[in-house]
């Protein structure tokens, strides 16, 4: 495993210090891996209090993926073959199999069903498995 893509449900285990995305993220490192978090899972996971202070301090390790117009064009393709209306996953999905990244998400079943519309080679790692 090298670089990896952190979902809104991940991004919430690290804000909080678990072992098990702390354990993946660091396996990733070692392999000379990035922990890539797309800002959507920010708009999701900030709420722009004081208590967002945690989050805030583990993001510098972390590479901000902006949302540019190839990756919203390819979550909209995912979500549409897919029919849901969350935004949120598709995008994670895109910016994955952009960058030939996997997926930490506390949720893989709809990783899994969106990547499978599209690019089935990204792959899922849950940390609560």
């Amino acid at each position: 495993m090298s670089d990896v893509v952190l979902d809104s449900g991940a991004l919430s285990m690290f804000a909080a210090a678990d072992h098990r995305v702390l354990a993946v993220l660091e396996a990733s490192q070692r392999a000379g891996g990035i922990a890539h978090v797309p800002t959507v899972c920010l708009v999701e996971s900030l709420t722009g209090r004081p208590d967002d202070a945690n989050l805030n301090r583990r993001l510098k390790g972390t590479r901000i993926v902006p949302l540019d117009e190839q990756d919203a064009r390819s979550a909209a393709s995912r979500r549409f073959v897919v029919g849901g209306d969350d935004a949120a996953d598709p995008v994670v999905v895109a910016v994955a199999a952009r960058l030939g990244a996997v997926v930490v998400s506390t949720d893989p079943g709809d990783i899994l069903q969106l990547a499978a519309a599209i690019d089935p080679g990204v792959s899922v790692l849950n940390p609560r498995a």
